[in-house]
């Protein structure tokens, strides 16, 4: 038996050798039935045992190590962490860079209205020092030609012939600017009749008479405003 085992390490024994040596031994025990201890290699039960552990065989070779494919699943499931961190960092990196650009898009439009709104401003203070400063000659022109008119009276002229004097004919065709120079005009005179009253009598006999006439040539109407005394301060739209 031991030599059998020893040959059979070598390859040189098959299932009929083991099966008939151990018929051998069973005879010599006085065993008749064989087959109740051990399958015929040359019997279908035996080929059909044979491929129930050929297929046993392959089945566990299939299943392999049951660690080794533990170790090999935490291994996949690892690098499926690292991908998803990764395609998270990359997304969050592209997140980041979109809110960058989106604010500094934000902010130079910011910049750009700022800097509108400040062209808007200067503009408009610009008009307005024109304004103010069209105002101001505006201003200064009605003064000059009321105190020319103011001249002219004190040297004996009527109070449309210094209106006439003092302001050009194509001037004297505009109501506005017409008012705002009798206006100034009157208001001279009444610092006239304050501080120099002979000499505003002199001038003031038939003023109201004049200045009603004048006003009554005017392309729009307009009236007189007279003080409690009568004196004529100024006219104004009718």
């Amino acid at each position: 038996q031991g030599m059998q085992k020893e040959i059979a390490d070598m390859g040189l024994v098959g299932p009929d050798q083991a099966y008939a040596l151990f018929e051998d031994m069973a005879r010599e025990l006085g065993a008749n039935a064989i087959e109740k201890y051990a399958i015929n290699p040359n019997s279908p039960e035996f080929q059909e045992n044979k491929e129930f552990l050929k297929g046993l065989a392959a089945q566990r070779e299939g299943q392999g190590n049951p660690l080794a494919e533990a170790e090999q699943v935490k291994a996949q499931a690892q690098i499926m962490v690292k991908q998803a961190e990764f395609e998270l960092r990359e997304k969050e990196q592209q997140t980041d860079a979109l809110l960058q650009q989106q604010k500094q898009e934000a902010e130079q439009a910011l910049k750009s209205q700022d800097l509108i709104i400040k062209e808007r401003e200067l503009e408009l203070k610009e008009k307005e020092i024109a304004i103010k400063a069209e105002g101001d000659r505006y201003k200064t022109e009605l003064q000059f030609s009321a105190t020319m008119a103011t001249e002219r009276m004190k040297q004996g002229a009527s109070f449309e012939e210094a209106l006439q004097a003092a302001v050009p004919e194509i001037a004297r065709q505009n109501d506005e600017l017409m008012t705002g120079i009798i206006n100034n005009l009157l208001d001279n005179l009444g610092d006239m009749r304050k501080n120099d009253q002979a000499q505003f009598a002199a001038i003031a006999s038939g003023l109201n008479e004049q200045i009603g006439g004048f006003v009554n040539q005017m392309n729009q109407p307009r009236k007189v405003i007279y003080d409690k005394e009568g004196n004529p301060t100024g006219i104004e739209p009718a």
